[in-house]
């Protein structure tokens, strides 16, 4: 019999990141934890505006801390928000930990999962002496990336005009020593587009698409010092839980020895019905009125476009997608945000919204119930960002995609729904990086009904009824999360949890 075990679970504060943590908090509530979610005070304050927060829903206590940025302040910019984080909410973490294990009304905790961008969580554990688990929300081969950072600089494969290295207290060969430590600074991007083969299992990828090579010199800096920091975290673990599958990535997988600890035990799948209900905990409200929309196209018909909850087109893109989108003569559902709206960052071509509300071959709303639209019978193909969540929604819908990567990790995703598994096609910039409408519309003639639409539709097929069975009874990754539980079991002391470590 599991002994109870009372779990906290931190994810990074924005939706992309929200979304895969709740659905992992909701399945270790099903096998009996107790389980308090941590929100900040920004996003906690959003969802109780759209009235989308519920303390104690299915069982799981929400609690919010401040996130050490002014209310006022945006959160899009990811090194002022992930440098607050990492500074502010430590402490305030472990205050409420003591809070929890002081009161005699509920059990002390004793299990922890961060997100990997809320590293600095994994601390606050080992402060407590309490086991943790980390959650790598992309793809398995991005974080192999991250991983394997000091060997592909030791063998050249990250160029010197890349990645400069500065060492600090020890040399680059001690770096997996306890006390060791790099420091690493980032410098500009190669004027030349290279492609490079980063590890023998992936496909090739631009130099300038490394994930963290993302703003000016100064972010790239950043990104990149913490994801090295967050990994030598990780390296003290005995678990990541990953939202993928074994067949997905079975070659990545294979990279990585036993002690690395990687547990894929996705896909993390929400409810596929059709009911028109609302995600619960969406810092966005969603306009379930798009699904009588699609109620009313033919099948496999509909176009649908979403660029996540941080991607901005600039006005010139922004009118190109929209006539192109227009001139494909076919229905479509776009998401444009309603933040963009209202800081008129969304400015549609003279006329377009009357042409296709006249016509009815449009649907625009500022955000949709992503899983029960890709669910739907009506969508032909997804036009994507290619973030994870996204990618995976679209897999285990059977959506063929149409890849418009933005940044970070969404070359490589989209890298591998192109090259690896062949379910989606690439839409080409021209020499100004301008996606133009021809491109848009011929890439939907391709996807929907061009000689490559058949082997895609076959190929994106096979992958959702891999990912269906892998969470099924008897399932890679039912199996893998089994094994986890009984894991922690075997290494959760039956007494001196919750305590601080001298």
């Amino acid at each position: 019999m599991r002994r109870r075990h009372h779990a906290v679970v931190v994810p990074f504060p924005v939706q992309g990141h929200i979304n895969p943590m709740m659905h992992l908090a909701k399945v270790l509530r099903s096998q009996g934890f107790i389980v308090t979610f941590i929100h900040t005070d920004h996003v906690h304050s959003r969802m109780l505006k759209l009235n989308s927060c519920s303390i104690g829903e299915e069982g799981i206590q929400f609690r919010h801390i401040p996130d050490g940025l002014p209310e006022s302040d945006c959160r899009t910019d990811f090194a002022k928000l992930a440098s607050a984080t990492e500074n502010t909410m430590p402490i305030l973490l472990r205050n409420l930990i003591h809070e929890i294990n002081e009161r005699r009304d509920c059990p002390p905790v004793t299990f922890l999962v961060a997100d990997f961008f809320a590293g600095w969580a994994l601390d606050v554990a080992h402060h407590f002496n309490i086991p943790a688990a980390a959650f790598w929300p992309g793809l398995i081969a991005t974080y192999a990336i991250i991983h394997h950072i000091p060997s592909l600089i030791s063998k050249g494969v990250i160029p010197s005009n890349v990645v400069e290295i500065q060492l600090t207290v020890i040399g680059l060969t001690l770096l997996e020593h306890e006390q060791g430590q790099l420091s690493y600074v980032v410098n500009c991007i190669p004027k030349d587009r290279v492609m490079v083969k980063y590890l023998p299992s992936m496909p090739p990828l631009y130099t300038a698409n490394l994930p963290w090579l993302i703003g000016n010199n100064a972010d790239k800096e950043f990104r990149f010092q913490f994801w090295v920091r967050n990994m030598n975290r990780l390296r003290k673990l005995k678990w990541v839980l990953c939202n993928s599958f074994h067949d997905l990535e079975l070659p990545i997988l294979n990279m990585f020895p036993e002690e690395v600890g990687m547990c894929p035990i996705g896909p993390f799948i929400s409810d596929l019905s059709r009911e028109k209900t609302t995600n619960n905990q969406s810092l966005w409200r969603e306009e379930l009125e798009c699904l009588d929309w699609l109620d009313m196209q033919s099948s496999k018909s509909v176009i649908y476009v979403s660029f996540g909850s941080i991607a901005i087109l600039n006005e010139r893109q922004l009118e190109e997608l929209a006539l192109g989108l227009e001139t494909t003569k076919q229905p479509f559902l776009w998401v444009v945000r309603s933040d963009l709206m209202e800081r008129k960052q969304a400015v549609f071509p003279s006329g377009f919204l009357k042409r296709v509300n006249t016509n009815k071959q449009g649907c625009i709303v500022s955000w949709a119930p992503q899983t029960s639209v890709l669910s739907h019978p009506s969508i032909a193909c997804f036009i994507t960002h290619c973030g994870w969540n996204s990618t995976m929604e679209s897999i285990t819908a059977g959506v063929p995609m149409l890849c418009w990567p933005y940044y970070a990790d969404q070359f490589l995703n989209c890298a591998y729904i192109v090259h690896v598994w062949k379910i989606g096609l690439a839409l080409n910039p021209n020499d100004r990086g301008l996606i133009e409408a021809e491109e848009i519309k011929t890439s939907v003639w391709r996807v929907t009904m061009g000689e490559e639409c058949a082997e895609m539709k076959e190929n994106v097929a096979k992958l959702k009824g891999s990912a269906m069975g892998a969470v099924k009874a008897g399932g890679s990754s039912y199996n893998t999360f089994n094994k986890f539980l009984q894991d922690m079991d075997m290494n959760t002391a039956s007494d001196g949890l919750g305590s601080p470590c001298s």
